[in-house]
């Protein structure tokens, strides 16, 4: 079952919030274990404080996936709080104390209970954590299957987490992986073009045969390739000079501007302030470091420069020789008048083809290289698809646990990579400016080809096959493969990340239908039990009565939370008296407003409050009295 062992303090708690400055200026809520309500008339400050609760953990919505949410949310701490401060105190399953606390600029401070600062991270990482949504969150989370997927996600946070950092470092290998195929690719196509001239120019040497006795032929065909292995050598030597003066460059480059920069961050301000002492200790054994270390570059660079200086006097001396020996075979060549210009021709064929030789062997060397980063590519390749598949086991055993304990009013089921988006977007914009109407041959693709065999295809250049599975003519087909062949969407293709879809399914009389299709009751009605299952995280709702009627409320949410009652802090906004007096809640704080700031005009138990909770909730007692009348009890 998912949840955790049902102890009573197992699970993390919000104890209190205190606000200086703006709307909320001195506000001071304490919380309790179990089910907490925030009520009071419009624009008392309900949401706000739940939202600035949301801010402070650092539970902001994402600013991918919710944008607009996002901005609603900044838009309101902004206004109310005005370069105030925020003070949380929490508590973790562990029965670890900490306090919070977060400037309007957004500066945050981390204090254990001795009130000592703590290096670590409270809202979002593994010491603490909190479930917040909105008001018509819960409904969002109904039409849209990738919130759904993060609500399952959420059971086993810890896991999937863990999963996905794998994930994301194995994608960045595939993306440097990509790179460094595609720069092989190009290299070995460059080198193939250049090596297209080899077989002609064998040929045409073929046919400068030295015709001469035996002994003279052999006297000429030495001193020729005597002079194509003398360009080999110069070739050979320049090269070197050139790897040695890049070295060289690679080496000292910025490392002279680097105890300037220290000098520069740790300037003479930061020096005089409080901190100061160690600042100057920090910045005396870095400079002191960086000095050592350029001292062990120069000493580097001299020592390459020593070996330019060798290799130039080698070379000059080889030069020398060269040039006698050039002298030997220019001699030789005009005892050949008659076939000096021939013999010339010669040369500078035995020069090219030993430069393509040289290419040909570069060629060899990249394309060993090659088939090894596709090796490695598979690997890497195979080692996703595992990580995918374990996160698709956690996430399918969540979904029949929620089955199993919400049985038979609601269903859970999960599809692995049942969302296609990410891949027809990707493709979509790939084949922006191919020149041919496109959409709905990529439609074909997202539905009729897996992406990796999407890409198989396009880097064999199988347009035949792609023909067949599209159903279109093997020109189009053509076209798609060129649009994307040796680009790196071909190797985005491989590693799209298809979103597993859940289905959340409500009972309707004999069927079970889509959260997606039903009503806006039924929505909430289908999300709401999900959420308000057992966990070790607090959950913080706007208003989870929005759009429900007071029987369900009754059947399920008052329920539910009696369901987990000591096993999980409940903070919910309020306007329904159902939720506080049926769910019993331990702590009501009925808040006020002046319009320019917010107070808190009373907290308590159910019965300590019950005035309030008449007044505002239930429209005062002559409403409740008149209700009691017609009912008759």
């Amino acid at each position: 079952m998912i949840g955790i062992e049902p102890t009573s303090n197992a699970f993390h708690r919000i104890r209190s919030i205190r606000v200086k400055g703006g709307f909320l200026d001195g506000l001071d809520v304490e919380f309790k274990d179990g089910l907490n309500c925030l009520i009071g008339g419009r624009g008392a400050g309900k949401t706000t404080v739940l939202e600035v609760l949301r801010w402070t953990l650092d539970h902001m919505p994402d600013q991918t996936d919710s944008s607009a949410h996002y901005r609603r949310v900044d838009k309101l701490i902004t206004a109310n709080l005005q370069g105030g401060q925020v003070e949380l105190e929490v508590e973790t399953r562990d029965d670890i104390r900490y306090r919070v606390r977060k400037d309007a600029d957004g500066t945050s401070l981390v204090m254990n209970s001795a009130g000592d600062p703590v290096g670590i991270e409270i809202g979002r990482g593994t010491i603490f954590s909190a479930d917040f949504y909105s008001q018509n969150q819960v409904e969002e989370i109904a039409n849209d299957p990738l919130f759904q997927l993060k609500l399952i996600d959420k059971f086993v946070e810890e896991k999937i987490s863990e999963i996905t950092r794998q994930i994301q470092r194995l994608e960045s290998e595939l993306r440097e992986n990509a790179e460094k195929i595609l720069k092989l690719r190009g290299d070995i196509t460059g080198l193939r073009e250049k090596l297209s001239a080899l077989p002609e120019v064998s040929e045409k040497l073929k046919a400068h045969k030295i015709e001469a006795g035996d002994e003279e032929g052999k006297v000429l065909r030495q001193a020729s390739q005597g002079k194509a292995l003398r360009d080999q050598e110069t070739r050979a030597l320049n090269r070197l000079d050139e790897i040695l003066s890049d070295e060289t460059e690679r080496l000292s480059r910025g490392l002279t501007d680097l105890p300037a920069s220290i000098s520069e961050l740790i300037h003479e301000r930061i020096l005089s302030g409080p901190n100061g002492t160690r600042l100057q200790r920090i910045k005396d054994i870095l400079t002191d470091s960086a000095k050592e270390l350029i001292l062990k570059v120069q000493e580097a660079s001299r020592l390459l420069e020593g070996m330019r200086e060798e290799l130039q006097k080698e070379s000059d001396n080889l030069s020398a020789l060269h040039i006698k020996q050039e002298k030997a075979y220019q001699d030789l060549l005009d005892e050949r008048e008659k076939e000096k210009d021939k013999l010339k021709e010669r040369d500078q064929l035995l020069r090219r083809e030993a430069e393509l030789e040289e290419e040909q062997k570069r060629l060899e060397e990249r394309q060993a290289v090659l088939q090894q980063t596709e090796l490695a590519r598979a690997t890497l390749l195979h080692r996703l698809s595992d990580l995918k598949d374990d996160r698709f086991e956690e996430r399918l055993t969540v979904a029949q646990s929620l089955s199993e304990q919400l049985s038979p009013a609601i269903r859970v089921q999960i599809e692995q990579y049942g969302n296609t988006d990410s891949y027809r977007s990707l493709l979509l914009e790939a084949m922006k400016g191919s020149g041919f109407k496109y959409t709905q041959v990529v439609d074909r693709v997202v539905q009729r080809i897996p992406p990796h065999e999407f890409a198989s295809i396009v880097q064999r250049g199988d347009s035949q096959t792609l023909s067949d599975h599209l159903e279109i003519d093997t020109d189009r087909a053509n076209r798609l493969i060129l649009q994307i062949k040796d680009t790196t969407t071909v190797f985005e293709v491989e590693t799209v990340d298809l979103h597993d879809r859940p289905t959340i399914e409500l009972k309707d009389g004999p069927d079970y239908k889509d959260s997606t299709v039903l009503s806006t009751g039924q929505k909430c009605t289908t999300i709401l039990p999900i959420l308000l299952l057992e966990s070790a995280s607090p959950l913080l709702i706007d208003q989870p009565e929005d759009n429900l009627d007071n029987a369900f409320i009754y059947e399920t949410i008052v329920k539910s939370i009696r369901g987990v009652s000591g096993r999980r802090q409940l903070i919910f906004v309020t306007h329904n008296p159902n939720v506080p007096v049926l769910g019993d809640a331990q702590r009501v704080v009925v808040l006020q407003s002046t319009g320019r700031r917010a107070s808190v005009k009373a907290a308590g138990t159910v019965d300590e409050v019950k005035d309030e909770i008449e007044t505002i909730l239930e429209g005062g007692r002559e409403a409740f009295q008149k209700r009691k009348e017609r009912y008759g009890y």
